[in-house]
């Protein structure tokens, strides 16, 4: 089960996916503590559900896109994920880009070379 997303089944690749991204910045036991590690996860997943939410948005209609700006005033980001994963056609392979863009834009890759 998740720790970061213990309502939500088949969580733990993504738990698996943020631990990995912190490691690569090196955010790690011993360097850091567990509390300090959690809250890292935790501030790590606010941002990569946002991420998330961002990017699947792209692919709504009009009245999907109202719903969901409607919902996003009282529902939770797991919520709004929730609704996207029905709404969203081919969430799977969606997710694999999202994932990659989410790792280079975090590690730093996706910036331009100045």
């Amino acid at each position: 089960m998740s720790a970061l997303y213990p309502d939500t089944p088949g969580m733990e690749g993504v738990e698996a996916f943020l631990r990995q991204l912190l490691k690569a910045q090196g955010i790690f036991e011993p360097k850091f503590s567990k509390e300090e590690i959690d809250q890292f996860m935790i501030s790590l997943a606010e941002v990569f559900e946002e991420y998330v939410i961002t990017a699947l948005s792209a692919s709504l209609n009009e009245q999907q896109t109202q719903q969901l700006a409607n919902m996003s005033e009282t529902a939770t980001p797991q919520e709004q994920l929730n609704y996207l994963s029905q709404v969203v056609p081919d969430i799977q392979a969606k997710m694999s880009d999202i994932l990659i863009g989410f790792s280079n834009t975090y590690l730093g890759f996706d910036q331009q070379k100045v």
